[in-house]
């Protein structure tokens, strides 16, 4: 299960960096995509080099947590 769930989030990489700009903004400047078929959120940035993933989230956490951790990671690069 491990090994699929790193196979889904790397074949989720290419289609990141390439649809950066259609996927809309969720908190800030963060934008998601879910890591299907597991319950997982990929938040990425977009930045003018290209696109930094910054957090895996598991998608029935608490939002308040999310946010708050978002928060933090906007302060970073």
């Amino acid at each position: 299960l491990g090994d699929r769930f790193v196979r889904a989030f790397e074949d989720s990489l290419p289609g990141i960096l390439a649809d950066a700009d259609i996927h809309r903004p969720v908190y800030q400047e963060f934008k998601r995509i879910l890591l299907k078929p597991f319950p997982y959120a990929v938040y990425f940035r977009r930045y003018q080099r290209g696109v930094v993933v910054t957090l895996v989230w598991h998608t029935a956490r608490n939002p308040v947590k999310l946010k708050s951790r978002l928060e933090g990671r906007k302060k970073q690069l």
